[in-house]
C-alpha cells in the first residue's frame, strides 16, 4: 500500500530524474511514493509546471505544488474554492535569474556585443578613450540601479551590484528589509 499518490508532468518529471540520486530514489520507495500516469486521477499531489488541467477529475488531490514562483496560472475558481493547498518555488531562479541581469548590464555597458563582432572580423582595436567610438564604454562603478520589485530576484542583484559598487534602489509594494538596497519607494 503507498501513502501516496503522485502526479508529476513531463517538466517535472524531467527534472527528478535528472537531480535525485539512488538514495533519494530510495528514500521516495520507502516513504510509500507511487508517480502516477498524467490521465491516472487517484494523485494526492500534484507536482505541475505552471496549471494542472482537469482539475474537478482528481477527486483525493490534497495538495499541488508548481515549480515556478508565479502561481496566477494555476489559480482558477475551481482550485481557489477548494481546499486543496497550493504551494510554489519562490526563489528558485534567483541566482541564475540575478546573473543574467548583472549579464546584460555589463553587455550594454561595456559594449561587449560590439566587442565581440570586431573580434569576430578580426579587427583588434586599442582603447583610445579619447576616440568617440570608445566613448560611450561605461562602468557599473558608482552608478545607480533602480529594481522594480525586490524579492528574491530584486535582491540577489542589489547584492551583486553592491560589489561593482553601485548603489540600489527598490521600487516595492512593501519593504522586504534587503540589506543589499539602501532606498525603498513603495
Amino acid at each position: 500500500k503507498h501513502s501516496a499518490y503522485i502526479y508529476l508532468c513531463d517538466f517535472v518529471k524531467l527534472a527528478l530524474v535528472r537531480n535525485l540520486d539512488d538514495g533519494q530514489k530510495s528514500l521516495v520507495r520507502k516513504l510509500g511514493i507511487e508517480l502516477v500516469k498524467e490521465n491516472d486521477f487517484t494523485a494526492d499531489i500534484a507536482l505541475v509546471r505552471n496549471k494542472i488541467d482537469n482539475f474537478s477529475k482528481y477527486k483525493n488531490l490534497k495538495w499541488i505544488h508548481v515549480s515556478f514562483a508565479g502561481v496566477d496560472q494555476l489559480l482558477t475558481e475551481e482550485v481557489k474554492n477548494s481546499s486543496v493547498i497550493v504551494t510554489n518555488s519562490r526563489g528558485i531562479h534567483r541566482i541564475p535569474m540575478a546573473e543574467h541581469v548583472i549579464g546584460l548590464m555589463l553587455l550594454f555597458e561595456r559594449r561587449l556585443k560590439e566587442a565581440v563582432l570586431l573580434q569576430e572580423k578580426g579587427e583588434w582595436r586599442s582603447l583610445d578613450w579619447g576616440k568617440r567610438e570608445f566613448e560611450d564604454i561605461k562602468e557599473l562603478y558608482g552608478k545607480t540601479i533602480c529594481i522594480l520589485g525586490v524579492g528574491s530576484i530584486g535582491s540577489r542583484i542589489a547584492e551583486i551590484c553592491k560589489a561593482f559598487g553601485c548603489r540600489a534602489i527598490g521600487i516595492t509594494r512593501e519593504n522586504h528589509g534587503s540589506e543589499y538596497v539602501d532606498e525603498y519607494f513603495t
